[in-house]
């Protein structure tokens, strides 16, 4: 089957609809469903209303959610405007969460003033408009901060390369910025792993245990225990773990690749889409890790 994020193919079949006046494309190989909304003011990679990957609903509970996904497309559901309603709430979602995220990196006189007059004056209004920056990040920075696994050392020593001229700004280029923040965010929880290093290539991101005298399965000075691939509507990792012995954290969002190809080592595939599943992500991402270096 194609693969759908090659972005000639989304232009193609956009341009075929702008010529006969239609604002919806259903862009799909068979086993993945693009849903576009073309007129609304945003780029072409934010158009995306939903995305429907059949291969990633395994239990009957995580089936039934994309059945009523699909249904949306049904003449009935188009006609009674439910498709209509479904979309402006998801553009309304990412308009009001970049609008947040703008006054808790500029906030405005007023918002200050409403921040301080919830939280009492105790604060002044200077000391509330340096925080509300760092709010962005600050459940994620907590998780850091408040872990004290083994495989953690208060001095980083990861680093970040690109490869072949490849980098994370071409890499995630035309990407939603929802998925480019959960990215970012997941990066964040994963930085304080020690002796790590980050690889930007042409189609995913490589993390990987550097460093002489580590324990590793194949004997190498380097394993990659974690690889991202940016999709337009989520980030598809593998974690170098056998699929018989990871704990199925999010079962929906799991797939055994192990007799599929993919994009490096490993056999489970972890589909993340939104942010209330970072926590499992990092989770699986620490075991893969801890089972790279041998611990």
């Amino acid at each position: 089957k194609q693969s759908l994020v090659q972005p000639q193919y989304i232009a193609q079949a956009t341009n075929y609809v702008n010529n006969e006046g239609v604002f919806w494309v259903v862009l799909t190989n068979g086993l993945v469903y693009q849903i576009y909304k073309l007129n609304e003011p945003v780029s072409m990679a934010n158009k995306l209303v939903m995305e429907i990957d059949l291969r990633q609903y395994g239990d009957m509970s995580s089936r039934e959610a994309m059945i009523r996904q699909l249904e949306l497309l049904s003449k009935e559901r188009v006609v009674s405007g439910d498709l209509r309603r479904y979309t402006e709430l998801v553009f309304a979602v990412e308009i009001v969460r970049e609008g947040i995220q703008r006054l808790l990196r500029e906030p405005t006189r007023s918002f200050v003033r409403a921040v301080r007059s919830s939280v009492g004056e105790e604060l002044s209004e200077e000391q509330i408009r340096t925080v509300l920056p760092y709010l962005i990040i600050s459940q994620q920075k907590d998780n850091i901060e408040r872990s004290s696994s083994s495989d953690e050392k208060i001095v980083n020593k990861r680093e970040e390369r690109p490869e072949g001229g490849w980098s994370k700004d071409t890499l995630f280029k035309g990407k939603s910025p929802r998925i480019i923040e959960i990215y970012e965010q997941l990066v964040l929880r994963l930085n304080r792993l020690e002796n790590t290093e980050i690889v930007y290539t042409q189609q995913y991101v490589r993390f990987s245990v550097v460093g002489e005298g580590l324990t590793t399965p194949s004997g190498r000075t380097f394993e990659t225990f974690l690889t991202v691939v940016p999709r337009n509507s989520k980030l598809l990792l593998y974690l170098n773990l056998n699929w018989v012995d990871v704990p199925k954290l999010r079962p929906s969002a799991m797939r055994d690749v192990s007799n599929i190809w993919h994009d490096g080592p490993g056999e489970v595939e972890f589909s993340l889409a939104s942010y209330d599943q970072l926590d499992d992500a990092e989770q699986l991402a620490r075991l893969a890790y801890r089972r790279v270096r041998g611990a």
